[in-house]
């Protein structure tokens, strides 16, 4: 999968640093929390979280919040590249839950679940080369609907 160049590089002790300010939306967006325990939801930063556990739903709080970050997000192809100051992220969901990797330098994925540590392996075990194609059940939570691929502008 292209990369543009402008992607973050995997770093693991940064964010683990950070492990208890920052989940999965904060991770894909870069962000940390002021306060340990939040987990950022999608639409929080706009003043309206979304409402339902469907991609839709989901991807438009998203939007919503990217005007307070000076930020843009867009709908994305598996082979787009990014352009300047640009990265890929990519949004599923479950019956429970949502989750949110992002494209990291190297071009693989990584991602954060909840409050714990960063991570670039799957619910098998394995390096992240595809979000769509990598093992998203992890058992008490599990992701079988892919939404997409998003390119954020910072």
């Amino acid at each position: 999968m292209p990369t543009g160049g402008y992607e973050f590089k995997y770093d693991p002790s940064y964010w683990n640093e950070k492990k208890e300010y920052a989940n999965c939306y904060a991770y894909a967006l870069n962000v940390v929390s002021r306060t340990r325990g939040h987990k950022l939801q999608p639409g929080e930063i706009s003043g309206r979280i979304f409402e339902s556990l469907s991609c839709r739903d989901i991807i438009d709080a998203a939007y919503r919040d990217m005007p307070k970050l000076d930020y843009k997000l867009r709908r994305s192809s598996y082979s787009e590249r990014p352009g300047y100051r640009e990265y890929k992220v990519a949004l599923v969901v479950g019956r429970y839950d949502y989750h949110w990797y992002r494209q990291d330098k190297d071009g693989g994925w990584s991602h954060k679940r909840g409050l714990s540590e960063l991570s670039y392996k799957d619910a098998s075990g394995k390096y992240i080369y595809d979000p769509e194609e990598c093992d998203r059940d992890y058992g008490n939570l599990s992701y079988p609907t892919f939404c997409g691929y998003y390119i954020i502008r910072y």
